[in-house]
């Protein structure tokens, strides 16, 4: 029996240069991976400026709505380098509803007041407006909430 498998790689590139080690830009990668129901979601970085905690998230950007799903917390060792993997199911992703090949962004985010900075970014294909309308998908309560922020 055949497993269904995608892979997609989204490479992520600076976008604000106050968050990487002096000197060097911020980059990585972010594999997101399906094989029949289970989903892996891998973050990969390098040059973020150490002792600053970000979160990775994947967001699946859309016309109307863009959903936003927390991976976890970023805290990048002394090197700047930082590592996480997540598992989900691929068919519906933290209880979003949408399946893992949905997102096609990818990114270390710093929510502030009224302001998302986003350190690290990436996208599948190519670049989208993704911080319009922006949900932040909340699995413990099963619900979204809705960001708003002047970017």
């Amino acid at each position: 029996m055949s497993q269904n498998y995608q892979r997609y790689q989204i490479i992520l590139t600076e976008t604000s240069p106050e968050f990487s080690v002096h000197g060097k830009k911020a980059f990585g990668k972010c594999m997101l991976e399906a094989r029949g129901e289970t989903g892996k979601v891998n973050f990969s970085i390098q040059n973020l400026k150490p002792g600053i905690i970000c979160n990775a998230y994947i967001v699946a950007a859309g016309n109307d709505t863009n959903l936003a799903i927390h991976i976890g917390k970023i805290l990048s060792n002394a090197a700047g380098n930082a590592e996480i993997k997540w598992e989900c199911n691929a068919n519906n992703v933290d209880e979003s509803g949408l399946s893992l090949k949905a997102f096609n962004v990818a990114g270390v985010m710093i929510f502030g007041e009224n302001v998302v900075n986003a350190p690290i970014m990436g996208y599948r294909d190519s670049e989208i407006m993704w911080k319009n309308n922006l949900r932040v998908h909340n699995k413990q309560t099963s619900r979204t909430e809705d960001v708003t922020c002047e970017c």
